[in-house]
């Protein structure tokens, strides 16, 4: 099997500030990605837990995550959107970096 050797890669920042790229509609998902990250119940809030509280298991990383959808969906005129970074430029009519949606 040959090795796999992307085009390019696409990174996602999480809660740390990065210079976006382009920002990707996630309003007809966002509802979703936010109920499997409830799933994670040992990591993220939960409210019945009796485990030491991390910087994500508060109720204020929670709400981030949304505000920060919120705000990312605000800026190309949706509901949520979620920012990424892509290091090299991309010519207008490259295609490529779409085919991975």
């Amino acid at each position: 099997m040959e090795a796999y050797r992307p085009v390019r890669s696409i990174y996602y920042g999480g809660v740390f500030d990065f210079p976006v790229s382009f920002i990707f509609d996630i309003s007809r998902t966002f509802e979703k990605k936010f109920n499997v990250l409830k799933c994670y119940d040992s990591q993220f809030f939960n409210n019945t837990s009796d485990e030491e509280q991390t910087f994500i298991s508060t109720k204020l990383f929670e709400k981030e995550i949304e505000a920060r959808a919120r705000h990312f969906g605000f800026k190309i005129g949706v509901e949520y959107g979620e920012p990424y970074f892509v290091q090299e430029n991309i010519k207008a009519d490259d295609k490529t970096i779409f085919d991975i949606f």
